[in-house]
């Protein structure tokens, strides 16, 4: 959901989860159950609605920071990067990057699939940083966007095949 809506989906689902939730509060303080049942089931359905969001939220909450790994591959679908979170490798192509910008001391670098990554300026060098931005550009062509949509097919061809086992 927050794709469709964008920025705007925060500025409208916390206010109103928070007013909703304070009403049940409320509701259940004064014992009005009507208002228990309507603002309790209000502040679920938006809390499902935007569950990414407040997982997103609770997880920034939990752990403020989080050390990760980023290994650059090029396996032959394409260059790559495998983020290492906890003991999961989490992979971006690299020809996916949307946007890679620098602001102080950190490089901000925006994947189509709504990944943020924050880089220390001081953990990658201005060669590294050329390199993302080649294959950034790369895939901005018209040799790209085909390359994308192949390896798209066969990452759901393979998808495919391991459900039907």
């Amino acid at each position: 959901m927050y794709q469709v809506w964008g920025w705007f989906s925060p500025l409208v689902a916390l206010p109103l989860w928070t007013f909703f939730v304070l009403r049940t509060v409320w509701s259940i303080w004064t014992s009005e159950w009507a208002g228990i049942a309507l603002f309790g089931g209000l502040a679920l359905f938006v809390w499902l609605l935007h569950a990414g969001l407040f997982r997103g939220l609770l997880d920034i909450v939990r752990s403020r920071v989080r050390q990760m790994d980023i290994l650059v591959e090029d396996n032959g679908t394409g260059a790559a990067a495998g983020v290492l979170i906890g003991r999961e490798r989490w992979y971006l192509f690299l020809d996916g990057i949307v946007s890679i910008e620098r602001c102080r001391d950190v490089w901000i670098v925006r994947h189509h699939s709504g990944h943020i990554l924050w880089i220390p300026a001081s953990a990658i060098s201005d060669q590294q940083i050329e390199t993302l931005r080649d294959c950034m550009r790369r895939g901005h062509t018209p040799e790209g966007m085909r390359a994308v949509i192949e390896r798209g097919k066969r990452i759901e061809e393979i998808t495919a095949s391991e459900r039907s086992r």
